[in-house]
């Protein structure tokens, strides 16, 4: 017999695991829809990973947008939090890009376009992703996305409050803006810099930068040089603005995620480069 959470949610497959929770595929036998459901892992459930948790709840719920994961419900059992989001069935952005490789002009941008629709929202409240990656990029269908997992979201108040620890890093190395990986602090244009490394990586097949260890990545990030997206069909102007968001400096990014997305679409506005 299926188990059922609360006396509301009957638990079906996993859905997937990752170093602080799980998810599970569960439907609600109240309102009669599948949902997902995410566990914070056991081993996970200290006072900082039932915070972020909390915060995911808070910043996920304070807002519904079209490209952002809904969060339905939030609860615990025993003592582990659980969250009771929207189920998006397709694959993430990740999983895409390894099996298809790069991504057309147009393709990339429709994606980056909703990516930053939805960081625009959450901006516009007050919270920062912190996290942005191909991994947490859900296809509900060939060419609409969903942003997910705003577990390292954090309101700009509580940033500017310094409540993060002086120099810890948090977030995913390979897309962390430079003054991410330094535990300096984030704003808005931290996560158009993971955006842009988002971004590059569709439309090459690679990150920009690597390294043989997060010391030396985050260097890279740091100081090396920004390389130049290199393929024929890319337009200039979108490879410009790639360029733009992944400026070392934050005053010289993009001053908005709305500002980003009318830069990225305008780059792919000739016919030949129009979005599917």
């Amino acid at each position: 017999m299926p188990r059922v959470l609360g006396s509301r949610y009957e638990l079906r497959a996993m859905l997937g695991t990752g170093s602080m929770a799980r998810v599970v595929e569960a439907y609600d036998l109240m309102l009669d829809r599948e949902v997902a459901i995410k566990f914070l892992r056991s081993d996970a459930a200290d006072a900082e990973g039932r915070a972020r948790f909390v915060r995911e709840a808070h910043a996920a719920a304070s807002f519904v947008h079209p490209h952002v994961v809904t969060i339905y419900d939030a609860g615990e059992e025993g003592s582990r939090p659980f969250l009771v989001m929207e189920l998006v069935r397709g694959p993430n952005l990740a999983e895409v890009m390894r099996s298809r490789g790069p991504l057309t002009p147009g393709e990339s941008v429709t994606i980056a376009a909703q990516m930053l629709d939805a960081l625009a929202a959450a901006h516009d409240l007050g919270w920062l992703h912190r996290d942005v990656k191909p991994s947490n990029v859900l296809f509900v269908d060939a060419t609409t996305i969903k942003l997910a997992d705003f577990g390292l979201a954090k309101s700009m108040n509580d940033v500017a409050g310094a409540i993060t620890r002086p120099g810890q890093v948090l977030g995913t190395p390979m897309y962390l803006a430079p003054e991410q990986s330094r535990g300096r602090r984030t704003t808005p244009s931290s996560d158009l810099y993971s955006v842009g490394i988002v971004v590059f990586q569709m439309l090459t097949g690679g990150v920009p930068y690597s390294a043989k260890n997060l010391v030396e990545l985050a260097i890279a990030h740091q100081e090396s040089p920004i390389p130049p997206v290199l393929r024929d069909d890319v337009p200039d102007a979108l490879a410009v603005a790639v360029a733009r968001a992944m400026e070392k400096d934050p005053l010289d990014r993009f001053p908005s995620a709305r500002a980003m997305q009318a830069a990225l679409l305008a780059a792919v506005a000739t016919p030949q480069f129009a979005a599917p």
